[in-house]
């Protein structure tokens, strides 16, 4: 009753503690919702604690890689093998542009699955019709998830029905509920991997094919550290010669603990890092501390005010213990208040928050008993945190030297606290400053930095039909536009293609062994990219030699310590043929990653790639016409390079601008502080 008088009577005081406080809990109430969603990720399934990714950890070459690939026999090798083991399963998700249709729908932006018949018994996504158990049994079978069963289908019942990939027929055997958006694991339906065989050429019977992600469900109460000394060297032991490591990555820290893992050929689509859930963490902590800092701060500034009514209180028989219940009482009444105020802002930002975070947070604290009691929490610890000061200082004057205490408090330890807790104050304020400013020039580094290639202006599209058939007269046809300037067969320059360490150089040193990688391009790959040439020159069709020939990076030509590279033999997986070109090295990955050894293999890749001037929609517009003559029966999808590589850095944006709003907050709440 008394704190709500105080309230009452000193509304400017109140109010300005009110907002502080609310600010600061507000930015901690979306933290902890986004800290919450990110720790969330894949633990909705009953087994997760029981199931692991296998990684592969190649130390070939003299260098560490670790996989999300593992050889495809691992799986069967477990379960024969290992009784901890209970079932596996190999998997690749999230790829789009596969040609599923049913009569003329066409339906390839959705993502696709494929996995072993054990999927749906390691993994506990809900079934709204079909047997989980049996769902992925047949070759032929396909589960859709719920959207695309409507979408595909529209009310009609789809088990049964058949729908095509590839020319194959595969029916309808189940229909689960959507992909919750907290999985790593993204798909919108899925068919059994065996199918992979024939459509992509995958293997399922070999120790040296990697490019299926493995899971396996183990059993509970086992020796999880033997598990993993025993199956460490299983590949060596079925590859004599072999230097990959196995070791297990619990389900619960995929997506959280994967940025240093090559996942090529396997699509996990916005990964997190631990790394910023201890960021965040600590942000809200500094922030929440500000505004605890500048309540202590006013409420010590009107110590003059609250001594006389301590003088009186004691007067009239309270002790020093009723006291300091009293001003603690009257912060945690303002907390709460400041809590009311900080929902009411947490619903007026989350729009724009899910936005800027790519997250669909709510804040239902009736289905989230965790959010109710972290709040709950965040009260009474910033209640206690602001008050425990002024309660205890200002609780120890005595009635008969209230002014003399006062006085003392002005000008001795009162003053020299509140010049601590400003300094504190703006201590804060700085090293968030400084935090944000490191992240923006990041970002700034990402956004300019030269990667050694062209990456504007450039388009690519699938090479089906005529542009597979018979790709010279589709690229001399597209080269009749003016504005396009260059046509090439290949694949984008990206992290590389599967390494190799089967490698030998003349003047090789016999102790030294390097692993490297290949990018796929034909001809018309430097001009197409912009590659700039560091030594000798690129493939030309003028020399039929040039089949046989490597050209190499910077880096490849370093790691194999040659001076003179030019002329060099080289053989490469039994390949043998003359070094006749070095080209200047150039960021094909994220620059979170090493600059690879690569050889530019002479093959043409799986896409076309076109180098344009002008307008991109009238590129578009032209490509597409184009892709109608020489393709009618497939639509045209597209990309562009540069949105491609920007893709490498979702995540670095969005925790940039989320921190800067954060920092903008607490800069404004600090200077609204000044008294």
């Amino acid at each position: 009753k008394i704190a709500l008088r105080n309230i009452n009577r000193y509304k400017g005081y109140s109010l300005l503690n009110v907002i502080g406080l609310a600010i600061g809990m507000a930015v901690c109430i979306l933290i902890l919702l986004w800290v919450q969603d990110e720790l969330s990720w894949d633990r909705f399934h009953k087994n997760s604690d029981h199931i692991f990714r296998i990684i592969a950890e190649d130390r070939s070459g003299g260098n560490v890689i670790r996989s999300v690939g593992s050889p495809s026999l691992i799986g069967p090798t477990l379960i024969e093998e290992y009784p901890e083991v209970e079932k596996f399963t190999r998997v690749q998700s999230g790829w789009s542009n596969w040609y599923l249709h049913l009569g003329d729908k066409i339906f390839t932006t959705e993502k696709l699955a494929c996995a072993d018949p054990a999927f749906f018994e390691i993994f506990q996504f809900p079934f709204i019709k079909g047997d989980p158990k049996t769902a992925l049994q047949d070759r032929y079978s396909i589960v859709l998830t719920e959207r695309l069963a409507k979408k595909i289908f529209g009310d009609d019942d789809p088990m049964g029905k058949i729908v095509q990939m590839s020319d194959t027929d595969l029916k309808v055997t189940g229909v689960m509920k959507d992909i919750p958006h907290n999985s790593h694991l993204q798909f919108d339906y899925i068919f059994p991997v065996v199918n992979m065989t024939e459509w992509r050429e995958s293997k399922l019977d070999s120790w040296k094919y990697g490019q299926f992600a493995t899971y396996i469900l183990t059993k509970k109460n086992i020796d999880l550290k033997d598990l993993r000394q025993k199956m460490a060297g299983l590949v060596a032991k079925n590859i004599p010669d072999s230097k990959v490591a196995l070791d297990l990555q619990l389900l619960k820290s995929v997506h959280l603990r994967s940025t240093q893992l090559n996942s090529w050929n396997i699509v996990y689509p916005n990964p997190g890092n631990i790394t910023y859930i201890y960021i965040f963490s600590i942000v809200a902590i500094l922030i929440l501390a500000l505004a605890c800092i500048n309540f202590t701060n006013l409420s010590t500034a009107r110590s003059s005010i609250r001594a006389k009514e301590i003088g009186i209180r004691k007067v009239t028989g309270a002790q020093r213990r009723d006291i300091i219940i009293q001003f603690l009482a009257e912060t945690i009444v303002l907390s709460f208040l400041a809590l009311l105020a900080a929902v009411i802002l947490v619903e007026i930002l989350l729009p724009t928050f899910n936005s800027l975070a790519s997250k669909q947070l709510s804040l239902n604290l009736s289905n989230n008993l965790t959010s109710f009691f972290s709040l709950l929490g965040i009260v009474i610890l910033t209640g206690i945190i602001s008050g425990s000061y002024p309660a205890l200082y200002l609780s120890s004057f005595q009635p008969s030297g209230v002014f003399r205490a006062i006085a003392q408090f002005s000008s001795g330890k009162g003053g020299a606290l509140r010049k601590v807790l400003v300094v504190s104050q703006f201590s804060i304020t700085i090293t968030l400053i400084i935090l944000t400013s490191v992240i923006y020039w990041q970002l700034h580094f990402i956004q300019n930095k030269d990667l050694g290639f062209d990456q504007n202006n450039i388009i690519s599209f699938a090479s089906y039909g005529q542009y597979g058939r018979d790709f010279e007269a589709a690229k001399q046809e597209l080269l009749q536009n003016p504005n396009i300037v260059s046509v090439s067969q290949a694949f984008p320059p990206g992290p590389g293609f599967g390494g190799t360490t089967n490698i030998q150089w003349e003047g090789k040193d016999p102790t030294k062994e390097i692993m490297l990688f290949s990018d796929m391009g034909d001809y018309d790959f430097l001009t197409t990219f912009d590659l700039k040439i560091a030594a000798g020159r690129f493939y030309s069709r003028e020399f039929t030699s040039d089949t046989a020939n490597f050209v190499l990076n910077e880096t490849a030509i370093k790691s194999m310590d040659l001076n003179e590279p030019i002329g060099k033999r080289l053989t490469i997986d039994g390949k043998s043929g003359t070094i006749i070109g070095v080209v200047k090295d150039y960021h094909g990955g994220s620059l979170r990653d090493f600059i690879q050894p690569k050889v530019i293999s002479l093959r043409n890749g799986f896409f076309v790639c076109v180098k344009y001037t002008g307008s991109e929609q009238e590129i578009v517009s032209y490509l597409e016409q184009q892709w109608k003559k020489f393709v009618p029966d497939h639509p045209f999808r597209y990309r562009f390079l540069d949105e491609s590589i920007d893709n490498y850095y979702t995540t670095e944006r969005k925790i940039g601008k989320i921190f800067g709003y954060f920092t903008g907050l607490a800069l404004k709440r600090s200077a609204s502080a000044k008294y």
